[in-house]
């Protein structure tokens, strides 16, 4: 038997298991899609008991309020027919549970390629207990709690860096072989990181649970790049460790018995060594207090913070905007609008730059096309907050000639053209 769960209006509330008790509380709604299914699970509850074959569905989605509890000894088996999404908001997240003692991928144990979803997953809370979790090329506002000893996470690599913003990580994490950058930004991580792939760290904070006293924060078994991130709490000295020997920490900090937490990196300017002063870290709240180091003491270079300051240190950046003795001329003012300006220099040889205004936090992505209107590739992209941002565009790979690049920010797009010179 094939099921498929398609959730009634919002606010209704039903559970469903897929056992003996399917027969007397069936799903409301069946949707055929030519000889498939369509199922939507939202403001619902499916439990699955059992080994479920989800190969008749077109796609199964978890919409807002779709909870999936696995129970012990159930799997959700997908094929190459199956399509998986998350259509969630962010409030009224979807939820995957997984419940009993299993040490299997939730998702069944499938090749990643074998598998259709969306780019990009949004809005999702996940409690597991399996060893390996397969994922998207892009993850935003992804809260993910690990009952195992370490949660494998698979990432798909489509021939463009993974982009991880917004993720609360709990446990410990290792980030499996990817052949394309993972650009951590903007998360929380209670306990540890370790990555076999290359990896950027930017705007994270890092923080030890009671039984993280022997753990490091990250074991970086590749390229790591460290910018705008914190690292507090009673982990194991160093806290930090790069066993390639040529990573890279600046603007960063820790908060430790010692300040010999980076082990194998090269630590550059920028650096803190002191408490923080969260707002109550013993309660979890890492957000910063007014008399925080780490406000405006971020990399220059890095985009400005929502409120128009110079970008802080750690996940949370503090608010200006929330005081009332805040000067406003020290306030830069925010964009208005969504506004691209540049390639500047046009004409340029090899390597240009675009100026994009975001005037809230968004994500931003730049696609190039050649005269003909064939796309070469996507040059950018990222989850970025309000204020204004430099995009360098290398087209030094391409010949001489017209190009024009592509600007988008949710629903809107700009097209700039750009000469190259050779």
């Amino acid at each position: 038997m094939y099921i498929v769960v398609v959730a009634g209006e919002p606010g209704y509330s039903k559970e469903y298991h897929y056992d003996t008790r399917w027969i007397d509380n069936p799903p409301p709604i069946f949707e055929t899609f030519d000889v498939y299914y369509r199922g939507r699970l939202e403001y619902d509850t499916l439990y699955v008991d059992q080994l479920i074959n989800v190969m008749s569905y077109d796609s199964l989605i978890l919409g807002p309020g779709g909870v999936l509890v696995i129970e012990e000894g159930g799997v959700l088996n997908f094929d190459t027919l199956c399509y998986f999404g998350v259509e969630a908001t962010e409030e009224n997240p979807a939820w995957i549970i997984q419940n009993g003692n299993l040490h299997q991928d939730p998702f069944a144990v499938l090749e990643q390629t074998h598998r259709r979803w969306d780019d990009e997953w949004e809005h999702l809370n996940l409690d597991l207990n399996c060893s390996d979790l397969s994922l998207p090329e892009h993850v935003t506002d992804i809260e993910i709690t690990s009952r195992v000893y370490q949660l494998t996470l698979h990432f798909a690599c489509h021939n463009d860096p993974v982009e991880a913003s917004q993720l609360t990580l709990e446990g410990y994490f290792r980030f499996a072989p990817c052949e394309e950058w993972i650009n951590l930004g903007y998360s929380m991580v209670h306990g540890r990181v370790t990555t076999e792939t290359d990896i950027t760290i930017d705007h994270c904070t890092f923080a030890a649970r009671l039984n993280d006293w022997n753990a490091s924060a990250v074991n970086a078994n590749a390229d790591c790049e460290i910018t705008n991130s914190f690292f507090f709490g009673s982990y194991v000295s160093p806290a930090i460790i790069g066993l390639n020997d040529d990573g890279v920490v600046r603007y960063s900090g820790s908060y430790a018995a010692d300040d010999n937490q980076f082990l194998g990196f090269v630590v550059g300017e920028g650096m803190i060594y002191e408490d923080p002063l969260f707002v109550d870290p013993e309660d979890g709240d890492y957000h910063l207090t007014p008399e925080s180091p780490l406000i405006d003491a971020g990399d220059p270079d890095s985009p400005i913070d929502p409120d128009g300051t110079r970008t802080d240190i750690g996940a949370f950046f503090y608010d200006w905007r929330q005081h009332n003795d805040v000067d406003d001329e020290d306030i830069a003012e925010l964009p208005q609008a969504f506004e691209v300006d540049g390639p500047w220099p046009n004409p340029f040889n090899g390597v240009t730059t675009v100026q994009v205004a975001v005037p809230q936090d968004e994500t931003v992505e730049m696609v190039a096309f050649d005269v003909l209107g064939r796309e070469l590739g996507q040059v950018y992209r990222n989850h970025v907050t309000a204020g204004s941002i430099s995009i360098p565009v290398d087209l030094s790979d391409y010949p001489a000639g017209v190009y024009f690049l592509q600007i988008r920010m949710g629903n809107e797009s700009r097209v700039v053209k750009a000469l190259l010179l050779k």
